[in-house]
């Protein structure tokens, strides 16, 4: 359990309280803010073939990173004869938009792979959350109570190239602790749990973004400081039509909160529910593509699950399991992929860096970029 969320409640009742869906008020916005080198390959329309380290950075791409908390690498691979727990829901009902992902572009991390993974040692999620957004392991931070986010993230080296325009960026989360993680220096707009985050006064004329960031405030909005995916997703999608940013992250966190309350089916509805949002937001960047910009969505999660479903962490190795599923302009459709070598959430930052031309971090312990989206 994070810490903060869910306390004082039972198993049971967290269950029964992350069941109950109340009727969400709308609100107004009160005090709230050369070219690709040339291939020998055949690609669908729109996309666009990256050989290996010699191509041009896309200065005006869009790029999604979403982060749907402590998913078990099972459930997003197996089918249910072959996943432990599962009720018998096949794939195409669980997750059809990642299986959408899956036959569009690149998946890494399925079974009779070398692996995608958290780099620890402990498999928790503040941890996670920096590793992915920074690019580095060496993070000074092992627990989900840290202070401070000592690494430059995606939305610090995004944000450089216009300080000016704090919208070029935004982070949204449905658990309040991911503020610390997605910045070091408060770029761009970021909005965690129901009152956490800064910038939101750039949301200011933006009527969408107002109205979700109220409904998560207003009574119904969640519980404790925590928000419904449903909302955070919402206030993700109306910034991504809004602002149309350079970079958007967004984590959604029911899943992890119904794996700890024991409750495999309110997870795995949980778990459809965020694939739903994946959908939205793989309709918007198609808008985006028509349009002429290229777009990048990423999906991952920032930790496994222990064999007894319940618990992640140090002690449960095999926590550290987790996913990457990539699709865009200039990811070609090639499925399950296996890497060289194991891949870690770190390798994510300096592959977007790659693409997107931004300057590389030089931090100890930093990934690799994954030639394997590039090739």
């Amino acid at each position: 359990m994070k810490k903060g969320v869910g306390l004082g409640l039972s198993a049971s009742g967290r269950a029964d309280q992350l069941s109950r869906r109340l009727l969400l008020k709308t609100g107004a916005c009160l005090g709230v803010g050369g070219a690709i080198s040339a291939c020998q390959h055949r690609w669908g329309p729109g996309q666009e073939k990256w050989c290996g380290r010699g191509h041009e950075p896309v200065e005006e791409a869009l790029i999604v990173l979403v982060a749907v908390d402590g998913v078990r690498w099972q459930d997003v691979f197996y089918e249910p004869r072959n996943a432990p727990l599962n009720p018998g829901i096949p794939r195409r009902q669980l997750i059809p938009q990642l299986m959408a992902m899956e036959s569009n572009g690149i998946v890494l991390g399925a079974p009779g792979t070398q692996g995608f993974f958290a780099s620890g040692p402990n498999f928790v999620s503040l941890p996670g959350y920096m590793e992915m957004l920074s690019g580095t392991s060496d993070l000074a931070c092992t627990e989900n109570d840290c202070q401070r986010m000592q690494r430059l993230t995606l939305l610090d080296g995004f944000q450089r190239k216009d300080p000016s325009d704090p919208t070029l960026v935004g982070a949204f989360s449905s658990w309040a602790q991911i503020e610390v993680a997605a910045s070091s220096v408060k770029s761009g707009v970021v909005s965690t749990g129901r009152w956490g985050g800064f910038g939101h006064s750039a949301l200011q004329g933006l009527p969408g973004c107002c109205r979700a960031l109220a409904k998560g405030k207003a009574d119904g909005g969640g519980w404790g400081d925590f928000r419904y995916d449903e909302i955070t997703a919402e206030l993700a999608l109306s910034f991504l039509r809004e602002v149309g940013p350079k970079f958007l992250f967004l984590s959604l966190g029911e899943t992890d909160e119904y794996g700890h309350a024991g409750s495999y089916s309110e997870y795995l509805q949980s778990l459809t529910r965020a694939d739903d949002h994946i959908g939205k937001l793989r309709h918007e960047l198609a808008k985006f593509r028509r349009a002429g910009r290229s777009t990048l969505l990423l999906v991952t999660t920032d930790h496994g699950r222990a064999a007894n479903f319940r618990d992640h962490g140090r002690q449960y190795p095999e926590s550290a399991r987790s996913f990457l599923f990539a699709e865009g302009t200039m990811i070609p459709p090639r499925g399950r992929v296996n890497s060289s070598q194991p891949r870690y959430l770190k390798d994510i930052v300096p592959t977007i860096r790659e693409i997107f031309g931004l300057r590389e971090q030089t931090a100890p312990q930093r990934g690799r970029i994954l030639e394997e989206l590039l090739v």
